[in-house]
């Protein structure tokens, strides 16, 4: 069922928001060097972006909407894995947090009306555990590859709250390449 609610959101958004990739990896453009999204070998995914200054995607606000309303987290995944529905909302940064929370609220709050609509018109509802993501630019001089288990700051990855989001995510420091399936696994740890 929630394989068909995938293929419900790839058929809704635009190919022009899809991030570059397909189905195993994605690439996030937003750091420097870009960074690879992996999802588990058969997992159903979709990745995007609408963070994008062309075209807008949401082209309905005037040129100077509310402060906040046009703010959107980076990425956008969902992913179908073993029977469950998960949403990584991804948010990269290089120096500061600045708008992180409100960017993955906005993302949240997109994603909330999909879920929405797919339960209304498609007869799609399911349960989505929603996780959200910190990833900071990888630094040039000492980039590695891949993610492990949770060990603290040996492996970049910490356990994050996120204030206003009012959910505990990740923070992923100086990767460049996020193995979802490993975040997968140390969500079975934690409770979010």
């Amino acid at each position: 069922m929630s394989s068909d609610f995938i293929d419900t959101i790839k058929r809704a958004i635009a190919v022009r928001y899809h991030l570059r990739g397909g189905e195993k990896k994605w690439i996030l453009e937003e750091s420097k060097p870009p960074t690879e999204i992996h999802v588990p070998n058969k997992a159903a995914t979709i990745a995007f972006s609408l963070d994008r200054p062309n075209p807008k995607p949401f082209a309905f606000f005037s040129c100077r909407p509310p402060r906040d309303f046009a703010k959107m987290c980076d990425a956008i995944l969902f992913c179908f894995h073993e029977n469950k529905t998960y949403l990584f909302l991804t948010e990269v940064k290089t120096g500061n947090e600045g708008d992180c929370d409100k960017q993955l609220v906005n993302g949240k709050l997109f994603c909330d009306w999909l879920i929405a609509l797919c339960s209304q018109h498609k007869s799609l509802n399911p349960h989505v555990t929603v996780v959200p993501l910190l990833v900071w630019e990888p630094r040039h001089n000492s980039v590695h590859k891949g993610t492990t288990t949770h060990r603290g700051n040996s492996d970049g990855i910490e356990k994050k709250s996120f204030g206003e989001f009012n959910k505990c995510g990740f923070e992923i420091r100086n990767r460049s390449t996020v193995r979802i399936s490993n975040l997968i696994k140390y969500l079975e740890h934690i409770i979010i």
